[in-house]
């Protein structure tokens, strides 16, 4: 019956609606895939939510897919957009949404069933923009729509999904970024640098890409991973800096990349502002770890960010609960993920404010050391598996190539805080920077050069070690005086392996009159050789015996020595 109070009263439907999108968008730049991406998902699935960190681009590329989806004909009843950003209170959503669409006030009561069953009857795609703040609101309401309207599709924008059953979720990353010594005209048709030669232009009209600044503005793209919103702060500072120097503010972006945008929100109004909003709406956990990831430099493993920021108020399934939540808000890039080991790494303007915000805390210091232990750990227990036959060196320098920059921060902590712990890491550091980054690792010898000298004989034999390669390249009198000096610690220490290497190393220079002492070290290594030494490690006096041969000019040994490494190395 009319009249039964069981019955809801039929809805009213309404006309096709206006789009409620601005009447004129800023054009989307280097976005043409992510549009077409969107467009082909929300043909597939009923529910797209498009994450991304703030200032991605999220809220411009929702807009551009309604628009040119408003003219479809699968959409009888038009499409619609509802910005939630300046909803504060999450009881007013099904109004919001209902007076967005165009329904009579008297059906737009707070009630998401009621939505629901006033929708029914559409054929309509809704956008649900900003939804950062009320994710757990709108996913019950999304829910509810999906459930009761089956021609309503909706888009939601948030930096973090939904979880709502049936969505797929489009994470938006940076622009494409063009690589190093990419000529002007190719490095134009990158998104990045697009977006950067827009806005440039548009604030001075001298600002033009060509082949004196093209490096730069790559620089400044690729130091900026592409981000839109930090690349149009970027391009305002064009006027004040000129390209050369916003590259050089880079170093300092929170504070050069700080000038509001036209019509931009009080929380886009700066890179800062943005990252402290993503911040804020990370739970306490995130928050944590998001602050501990600054210690980090160039990302880590998990086991290794796990050992550094678990514990202190961070249980370790907590931690990894609120890693996964910052992936989910693209703050924390996975790479590598194929590999047995991927990597974790907190992106570059994030990582920015995690040092901000790490360098006002308490427990700075106590993290601090906890990350240079562990990184010293990991790089001497990889240093020992080679030394055990366990690693060959290429996949040792394989390994410890991404903690290159964990390294260097480790060490600078252990110099200042821990010089005798420094000298231990020489050896594993110096393994680390191999023989291409001659400077660095000159530097970590002449910083603990004289500590190495009043230790004890394990470090210094470690350290000599060390300097007897280094030096080895390009000084053969420092090197010859550190050779000498570990072969007789080894011996003192009756460390075989030891002077199995020293001995090696030392007859390996390339120093003509010291031949006889080298022929020598030669001989008493194939005296001390282990043969249960695994391979590998027994490899390296075939290696001496060709270079030996190859120095003193006798090549007819250096075939024979030649086919021994080959063999050896199998």
């Amino acid at each position: 019956m009319a009249g039964d109070p069981a019955t809801p009263p039929a809805p009213l439907l309404p006309l096709p609606q206006p789009t409620r999108l601005p009447s004129q968008l800023p054009p989307l730049i280097g976005r043409d895939d992510k549009l077409a991406g969107v467009r082909l998902r929300i043909t597939d699935v009923r529910l797209v939510t498009i994450t991304g960190i703030a200032g991605a681009g999220k809220t411009l590329l929702a807009q551009h897919v309604l628009r040119a989806e408003r003219e479809s004909p699968r959409w009888t009843h038009g499409v619609c957009w509802v910005d939630l950003s300046t909803l504060a209170d999450a009881s007013l959503l099904p109004t919001r949404v209902a007076v967005a669409i165009g329904l009579p006030t008297s059906t737009a009561d707070e009630s998401a069933a009621a939505l629901a069953s006033a929708v029914a009857p559409l054929a309509l795609l809704l956008a649900l923009d900003n939804a950062d703040e009320l994710v757990d609101e709108v996913a019950r309401l999304v829910d509810a729509l999906l459930a009761g309207a089956p021609g309503l599709s909706v888009i939601v924008t948030s930096q973090r999904p939904l979880l709502s059953r049936g969505e797929a979720i489009f994470q938006l990353g940076g622009l494409e970024v063009p690589g190093e010594g990419c000529p002007a005209a190719v490095a134009a048709q990158c998104g990045a640098v697009a977006l950067f030669m827009k806005r440039a232009s548009a604030l001075d009209r001298r600002f033009a890409l060509d082949a004196g600044n093209v490096e730069a503005v790559t620089a400044i793209c690729r130091g900026l991973e592409g981000h839109a919103l930090a690349i149009e702060l970027a391009a305002a500072r064009v006027p004040l800096l000129g390209v050369q120097g916003v590259a050089g503010a880079l170093r300092d972006r929170l504070r050069w990349l700080d000038k509001p945008l036209p019509g931009a929100s009080s929380r886009h109004g700066s890179l800062r502002a943005a990252l402290e909003w993503s911040y804020g709406l990370l739970p306490p956990g995130g928050q944590l770890l998001f602050r501990r990831l600054g210690v980090f430099r160039g990302g880590s493993t998990l086991d290794l960010m796990m050992e550094v920021v678990a514990g202190d108020g961070l249980p370790l399934r907590r931690a990894v609960e609120a890693l996964d939540a910052l992936v989910d808000r693209s703050l924390v890039a996975l790479e590598n993920p194929e590999c047995a080991e991927p990597r974790y790494r907190l992106l570059e303007s994030p990582l920015a404010l995690a040092r901000d915000l790490l360098a006002a805390c308490a427990d700075t210091a106590r993290l601090q050391e906890r990350h240079a232990r562990a990184v010293q750990a990991r790089l001497d227990g990889r240093l020992q598996e080679m030394h055990a036959g366990r690693l060959q060196n290429a996949a040792l320098v394989s390994e410890l190539e991404p903690e290159l920059d964990n390294a260097r921060a480790a060490f600078a902590w252990l110099l200042l805080n821990d010089p005798r712990a420094a000298v231990d890491f020489v050896r594993p550091l110096v393994a680390a920077l191999t023989n291409q980054r001659y400077a660095e690792c000159l530097h970590a010898l002449q910083a603990t050069a004289d500590r190495a000298v009043g230790c004890d004989p394990h470090r210094q034999l470690s350290w000599a070690l060390a300097a007897l390669i280094i030096y080895g390249q390009r000084r053969t009198d420092q090197a010859l005086l550190w050779g000498r000096r570990a072969i007789v610690l080894a011996r003192e220490l009756g460390d075989r392996a030891g002077l199995y290497r020293a001995l090696g190393r030392f007859a390996c220079l390339r120093c003509s009159a010291e031949l006889v002492e080298q022929r020598a070290a030669l001989v008493e290594m194939a005296e001390i050789e282990d043969e249960t030494w695994p391979a590998s490690v027994r490899l390296l006096r075939a290696q001496t015996r060709s270079l030996l041969a190859y120095h003193a000019g006798d090549l007819r040994e250096v075939e024979p020595a030649l086919i021994l490494v080959s063999v050896q190395g199998e």
